[in-house]
């Protein structure tokens, strides 16, 4: 193989390396809202998550805020909604998030989810704020989150327990 085509193939292979890893690096798209699908070239793991998503709260109460928690180790990429349990149907809006994420604006309602801005900045045991509508009167509410730690090996759609209505 001569000098010139092992380079030219040398460039092309770092030209891709470089575009696959740019849609993990700013964050989560907007068309991931609805199937917490990233547009990672590779499939989600099979396995048991190495992620959990918890909150310390026994129910949720309008008006006030929820902290969730994405536990497991050093994490490279995330998105976090808070939906109605056992539907795709979002729920309140994340308060300003941590450095290094920001908010989305899912299905035309802004804040509905918090995902990464940078990769290449790993959390490990990241919390985020969820505003609990003041008028929510469902009976319960999951947190699903999809979380990357490499870009070639992701969860997706991990659920947290319902979290109850209180009072």
């Amino acid at each position: 193989m001569s000098v010139c085509l092992c380079l030219t193939l040398c460039c092309i292979a770092i030209l891709q390396m470089a575009r696959l890893t740019a849609g993990l690096a700013t964050g989560a798209p907007l068309s991931a809202c609805k199937k917490m699908k990233p547009r990672h070239p590779w499939p989600p793991q099979s396995d048991k998550s190495i992620y959990d998503v918890v909150f310390e709260a026994k129910h949720y109460i309008p008006g006030k805020t929820v902290n969730v928690t994405i536990i497991g180790g050093r994490y490279r990429g995330f998105m976090l909604q808070a939906r109605k349990t056992n539907t795709r149907i979002t729920f309140g809006r994340w308060k300003d998030p941590p450095k290094f994420s920001k908010l989305l604006k899912c299905f035309n309602k802004e804040g509905t989810a918090v995902t990464h801005t940078h990769a290449s900045n790993a959390v490990v045991n990241g919390t985020y704020e969820w505003i609990v509508p003041e008028t929510l009167c469902i009976p319960s509410i999951t947190f699903e989150a999809t979380v990357a730690q490499f870009l070639s090996v992701y969860w997706r759609a991990l659920e947290s327990p319902p979290l109850p209505r209180g009072e």
